[in-house]
């Protein structure tokens, strides 16, 4: 960064080294300077950063909040924020706000296989306890 003060690129880079290392509140500043000198494009990549920061640190509502936020950008088109933001739901157990995410995805992502990979996975998982559910009683 000292002879390439406004690379964005490495701001990510050092946010990734200090969200690893457990210094959120240094991967946070990491990542708002890359923000600050990045192309419009990135931004939605530097929220999904600051959404995992978060979501290490234990602030699932500001993760969600981040999340949310970095998919509205490039109308949408930031596949990587829907799949974090549905893999959140289905960690939190929030499986209906799981599946609808994935349906977002999808529509807007209809060639991208991992995320139609993603959503069936889920489907599957869902039929399974639907079906283990019912033989039980």
């Amino acid at each position: 960064l000292k002879h390439s003060p406004k690379n964005h690129r490495l701001y990510h880079a050092l946010g990734n080294v200090y969200r690893r290392s457990g210094l959120y509140n240094e991967a946070d500043e990491a990542f708002q300077n890359g923000m600050k000198c990045g192309p419009p494009y990135a931004q939605s990549f530097f929220l999904s950063a600051l959404a995992n920061a978060a979501y290490d640190s234990g602030n699932i509502d500001k993760a969600r909040k981040l999340l949310r936020q970095s998919v509205t950008l490039n109308r949408g088109m930031h596949s990587q924020g829907w799949l974090a933001l549905a893999q959140l739901e289905e960690a939190e157990g929030t499986l209906s706000k799981a599946r609808a995410t994935y349906r977002q995805a999808v529509d807007k992502y209809e060639d991208n296989r991992n995320i139609r990979k993603s959503f069936r996975r889920k489907n599957l998982q869902e039929k399974k306890m639907e079906l283990h559910s019912a033989s039980s009683r």
